[in-house]
């Protein structure tokens, strides 16, 4: 580390080459931002007027940028941040580098976003009961009453730090969770 310049608890870059110099001759393809597989699977259950449809979504394989967490963790030391796992003397961590109050950002903060981006999503989840020739009241007569209730990407399934795997940036606004009920009347 010290023939590189590098204290401990400073980020590591390999030096690919071996030629004692850390430069452009010396990056790698860390990954992509393309999953090897996506898949979804979507189950409609019935039975006695209840309903129950559920619709999974899953990508695995893809490596992800964590903007927010590389943006966001400024490492210098005097601002709140991010809760990650420092490096400190008494806590040899490789997850995060060592808080220096004398820079905002380390060198090669670009190197430290860099994740595994796989997931898998409760994409929704739908429950209902219909209820054939229901009466509702003394003077109006449904043909059917569906009475439910759908949650909307309600379970998320990732080792992804970041806001959202799911999202472009995920440095943005992160997928949010949706609660809807409702009735169906059918005349």
């Amino acid at each position: 580390m010290k023939r590189y310049g590098r204290k401990a608890g400073d980020i590591r870059i390999v030096d690919q080459n071996n030629d004692g110099k850390i430069d452009a001759n010396d990056r790698v393809v860390l990954g992509t931002p393309f999953p090897e597989w996506t898949g979804s699977l979507m189950n409609h259950i019935g039975w006695k007027g209840f309903d129950l449809s559920v619709m999974v979504i899953a990508r695995c394989g893809q490596t992800m940028d964590n903007a927010f967490r590389r943006d966001q963790n400024v490492l210098a030391g005097r601002y709140n941040n991010v809760n990650v796992n420092y490096w400190m003397p008494n806590n040899p961590s490789n997850t995060d580098p060592r808080p220096n109050l004398d820079q905002e950002r380390p060198e090669n903060n670009s190197a430290m976003g860099f994740e595994d981006g796989s997931f898998v999503r409760i994409r929704s989840i739908s429950v209902s009961y219909n209820v054939r020739g229901a009466r509702l009241g003394s003077f109006f007569r449904a043909n059917s009453l569906r009475i439910y209730a759908t949650a909307q990407d309600p379970f998320l399934f990732t080792r992804f730090r970041g806001l959202d795997p799911e999202s472009a940036t995920n440095a943005g606004t992160p997928s949010y969770s949706t609660l809807m009920m409702g009735v169906t009347v059918g005349l």
